[in-house]
């Protein structure tokens, strides 16, 4: 794998420089310093292009000596052309490096300037991972072994985060990091996926509900290599770039981690990627999302959900087999009753009882709910339970009996944030 380098031979290019020494020499990958030679740059003045493209190659030459020193490997130099916004993506993509790595010191109350800045253009339109270097200082002392590198990962409800995942912990194999992961919410959201009652007021926190969010963080976020971990619930209101910002700056973060959306337009100023670009103090790794496949930890509890007909039935033997040989785990036998009001004629307690396997007992959790609305009962159990998987048995209805029946394990699949294994028995 190639990190790429990327040099306009300022003085604030140096702390990209130092970065890329301190990264590469971790992660022992190839180090390529590259420039772009723009012939339409006025600064370049009345030189003729060959005299400027000696000039530059004999600088990044100069250049990548000094960087080779620095990492204490080799270091290949490479002149693009054209505006450096344009030439580093398509470089990137034709030799399919890992990290390009670049300086920026932000804009800070500036926002407009946001608009044309080389950092925001390559945070756009970048196909590979991206880090933007404010300050060079942590990644030298974590290379060197004198510390940890403290990292922020931002984590949402999509699947973004998930390739910025993959680099943290690359980070993390190579040296210790002091890992955050943090889920910005709203109040009113979390409790309604809960199916709590509404919060009183948008910013009022609710340390159950917190510990709710950092429970769920823990069991979503696959997280590997050296380092110590913490999981951290913000409650946010308006934009959600500003509150990771702000959390940190309060613990000290060296750098963000973050999943890149590729928006455009009005859109990039209030992207958690674009406001953490332009804002944070720390330095800022912006990860696009990747064909390679996340990262998954083997179930541990897997919610069950069966009307007691034997075709539902059917799934609650695959429940069990997902969590075969984990003493740990745990499987939730559910049952809604959609009869409210009305006095059961049986009880559904010794029914869910006579599906648990013999010697399954202990891990075996049965919950029976009356509810008008079965399948969102389902998705609300399952976001308190913290399961991994819902196991369901399906129908199998189409055509006239679908449309006016509905299907409830349909509408889980829709609606349901967790994974959802449907299965269809030999009758179905």
């Amino acid at each position: 794998m190639t990190i790429v380098c990327a040099t306009d031979f300022s003085k604030s290019c140096e702390a990209a420089l130092s970065a890329a020494a301190a990264v590469a020499a971790r992660t022992q990958e190839e180090l390529v310093l590259a420039h772009a030679l723009d012939f339409l740059d006025e600064s370049l003045g009345e030189l003729d292009l060959d005299r400027a493209r000696t000039q530059a190659e004999r600088a990044l030459a100069e250049a990548a000596d000094r960087l080779a020193q620095r990492a204490g490997r080799p270091v290949r130099s490479v002149l693009l052309y054209g505006p450096a916004a344009e030439a580093l993506p398509e470089f990137a993509e034709l030799r399919g490096v890992s990290l390009v790595i670049v300086a920026s010191e932000g804009h800070g109350a500036k926002p407009f300037r946001r608009l044309g800045g080389t950092s925001e253009r390559l945070a756009r339109d970048l196909p590979r991972p991206l880090l933007v270097v404010r300050d060079p200082a942590p990644f030298e002392a974590w290379a060197r072994g004198e510390r940890p590198l403290k990292v922020l990962l931002g984590v949402d409800r999509t699947s973004d985060w998930e390739s910025s995942l993959r680099w943290v912990n690359r980070l993390r194999g190579a040296g210790p990091c002091d890992l955050t992961i943090a889920r910005v919410y709203d109040a009113h959201e979390e409790r309604a996926r809960l199916g709590l009652p509404r919060a009183h007021a948008l910013t009022e926190r609710d340390a159950a509900l917190e510990a709710q969010v950092e429970s769920d963080l823990a069991s979503r976020v696959v997280v590997q290599g050296q380092g110590s971990i913490r999981y951290k619930a913000v409650l946010g209101v308006g934009r959600l770039g500003d509150h990771l910002v702000e959390l940190a700056s309060a613990e000290g973060i060296e750098l963000i981690a973050l999943g890149s959306h590729r928006q455009a337009g009005l859109a990039r100023f209030a992207s958690v990627a674009s406001v953490s670009l332009h804002y944070a103090h720390a330095s800022v790794l912006l990860v696009p999302p990747s064909l390679g496949a996340p990262e998954v930890r083997p179930p541990s509890r897997v919610l069950v959900a069966t009307d007691l007909s034997p075709l539902s039935n059917a799934a609650v033997g695959h429940a069990f087999a997902l969590v075969e040989g984990r003493p740990d785990a745990e499987v939730v036998l559910m049952y809604v009753d959609q009869h409210l009001g009305e006095t059961p004629t049986v009880h559904p307690e010794d029914g869910l009882r006579q599906l648990v396997p013999e010697g399954r007992a202990a891990m075996t959790r049965l919950v029976v709910l009356k509810d008008a609305d079965p399948a969102k009962a389902i998705c609300t159990e399952a976001e308190r339970a913290g399961a991994d998987v819902i196991c369901m048995g399906s129908h199998g209805r189409s055509g006239i009996v679908r449309a006016v029946l509905g299907s409830v394990a349909e509408r889980v699949v829709r609606e349901s944030l967790r994974p959802v294994l449907l299965v269809r028995s030999a009758g179905a």
